[in-house]
């Protein structure tokens, strides 16, 4: 098979789009429903399909001035944590971010090949090399200066043909796997409302009482030192902000400490997101100072730890913040307030074993849907390897 080797801004148009102050898209955007939808960011998925409908709209008078990505172009996140992870093939003409780049094959080209390799390992590790800071992103200069390697176009259509089979195959698979995936959760939502009957339903055992979690536990909420006290060097004390610091059930280690601690949380309490989304839990694995975006939670002698976490875990879907709205905050006293049912403690110790016991199942099935959805997705990156494999033939 004879392939070139160009770069890629030679045999196609790329660009990167346009910002809308945020007044503008407040005043002048936000409610339109005629013109090009606006693509962000959020807007492009990990899975590489786009929302086109939830963001907002450019009217015809307005889309002048901005940049336009025509149908068949692929767009790819260039900035920020996302950058080179979020790919898209374009089924619509937009209007787009900054953020990203619309890239547009020229005649030579099939958009398909184009997409598939901007998937490839080779153009991953162009982008990873070509990026300026950690999460800082890549420059349309560098991106036109991307090397890519490609037969003729007949060849080409006849690749995407294979490949858009074999991944059409293996996206149903996945899609399994996700439903598995999601019945779990499912599974885990029905053995907690089973075991801790929170809401006090039939069957309700006559020890069993209704308590206030400031009841049976102290809630200490979190405050931020100053910026000033942080460092990366583990100097000090570990220090966690907010939801992004969790790992499963335990804080991932820490990767900043400060020296002025403001609020501590001691090994074993419950620690709780009070910011969108409010309610996550994970239990602190040491000592720690915590800021404004966490409270933690400290079982006193009359309710088990591991049932206290059991309850909040039930719970968590249902807490409001403080304008009464789901996902908006949470604060101590609202905390406190929070209501559930206790029954005996060895009765609590019974429960837990059961939860734990039943959990430990579900997550032994979990851990192998997780698995199962890695392999598909080497199993994609083998057959994209195979195909635009970039020596010459």
């Amino acid at each position: 098979m004879n392939r070139k080797t160009v770069k890629l801004g030679d045999i196609c148009e790329i660009q990167p789009g346009n910002s809308i102050p945020v007044k503008e898209k407040e005043v002048l955007y936000r409610n339109v429903n005629e013109g090009l939808p606006y693509v962000a960011t959020k807007d492009v998925g990990f899975d590489g399909v786009i929302d086109y409908e939830n963001g907002v709209r450019i009217p015809p008078n307005h889309s002048s001035k901005f940049k336009l990505s025509k149908k068949n172009s692929i767009l790819v996140c260039g900035e920020g944590g996302s950058a080179g992870r979020k790919i898209a093939f374009s089924h619509k003409d937009c209007h787009f971010v900054n953020k990203l780049f619309s890239i547009r094959p020229g005649s030579k080209m099939a958009s398909k090949y184009v997409y598939y390799y901007t998937l490839s390992n080779d153009f991953q590790n162009q982008f990873k090399k070509a990026m300026h800071g950690l999460i800082g992103g890549v420059s349309l200069l560098k991106i036109n200066s991307f090397q890519i390697t490609y037969p003729s176009l007949k060849e080409q259509k006849a690749i995407v043909a294979k490949l858009d089979a074999a991944f059409a195959e293996i996206d149903k698979a996945i899609e399994s796997a996700d439903a598995k995936e999601a019945e779990t959760e499912k599974l885990k939502s029905s053995l907690l409302a089973n075991e801790l009957n929170i809401d006090g339903s039939e069957g309700v055992a006559v020890m069993w009482k209704t308590v206030k979690l400031g009841d049976v536990a102290t809630v200490i909420a979190g405050q931020s030192p100053k910026g000033e006290s942080y460092n990366k060097e583990a100097n000090g004390t570990p220090f966690y902000q907010g939801k992004k610091d969790y790992g499963d059930k335990y804080l991932n280690p820490p990767t900043v400490w400060t020296t002025t601690v403001t609020k501590l949380a001691k090994k074993n309490d419950i620690l709780m997101s009070v910011r969108a989304p409010i309610g996550a839990l994970n239990f602190a694995n040491q000592t720690a100072c915590i800021g404004r975006g966490l409270a933690a939670i400290r079982a006193s002698s009359q309710i088990s730890n591991d049932y206290l976490f059991y309850a909040l875990l039930q719970l968590s879907s249902k807490l409001v913040g403080s304008s009464g709205a789901i996902f908006n905050s949470i604060n101590k006293k609202q905390i406190e307030d929070i209501t559930f049912i206790l029954p005996p403690l060895e009765e609590q110790k019974a429960i837990v074993a059961k939860l734990d016991a039943a959990f430990a199942e579900v997550e032994t099935v979990k851990q192998s849907v997780g698995r199962t959805k890695t392999n598909y997705a080497a199993l994609k990156s083998a057959i994209l390897a195979q195909e635009l494999r970039s020596e010459a033939a």
